[in-house]
């Protein structure tokens, strides 16, 4: 009994880390959220779609007078959309990841930020549920132990009554701001 329980740990262990889940969407070693903030919209029959903000500080040797390390920084914004479609004749599902980085100015950036700091002020106790919709999860990480995700079922649906106008806004935003960057 011990050995088909440390083989199925260890085929499932193997089986997550080649998951196809987890696409690399940074080019710089995977979409972890850490030190970022993440909206993510996933819905019934459409997919999912994440949408990164991201700041990159980077070092740049003999930048300055003293030949002291300057910092470099770099906006963007990291789209992630992941499409499962269903066969059903084949009894089979395949699932699609495209990835894309926008690069962003830092006024972008800014405004960007401004407001998913806006749709953070949500009422933490709100109750909606339904047999369809989309689930919006708002997540931020700053590194360490500080990590939220918030989730709400289609915010859309009485957003002002559920105090969710301002990530409704947000989420419109950035699907058109990403969608007028993409097409340049």
């Amino acid at each position: 009994m011990r050995y088909i329980f440390l083989f199925c740990l260890v085929n499932c262990s193997f089986v997550w880390a080649q998951s196809p889940y987890e696409q690399d969407c940074s080019g710089n070693g995977g979409f972890s959220p850490v030190g970022s903030i993440v909206l993510t919209i996933d819905t019934a029959f459409n997919g999912q779609t994440s949408y990164r903000l991201n700041r990159s500080v980077w070092k740049v040797e003999g930048g300055s007078e003293n030949n002291l390390p300057k910092e470099q920084i770099e906006y963007s914004l990291i789209v992630k959309d992941t499409n499962t479609n269903i066969d059903s004749e084949k009894r089979k599902s395949t699932r699609t990841t495209k990835c894309e980085n926008i690069e962003i100015s830092k006024n972008e950036y800014e405004k960007l930020l401004s407001l998913y700091k806006a749709s953070l002020k949500v009422d933490f106790f709100d109750y909606a549920e339904g047999l369809d919709g989309s689930t919006w999860c708002i997540e931020i990480n700053e590194g360490g132990l500080q990590e939220r995700k918030l989730c709400f079922w289609s915010p859309d649906y009485k957003s002002k009554e559920r105090n969710l106008v301002e990530l409704v806004n947000l989420g419109n935003y950035l699907f058109k701001f990403s969608e007028s960057k993409k097409s340049k």
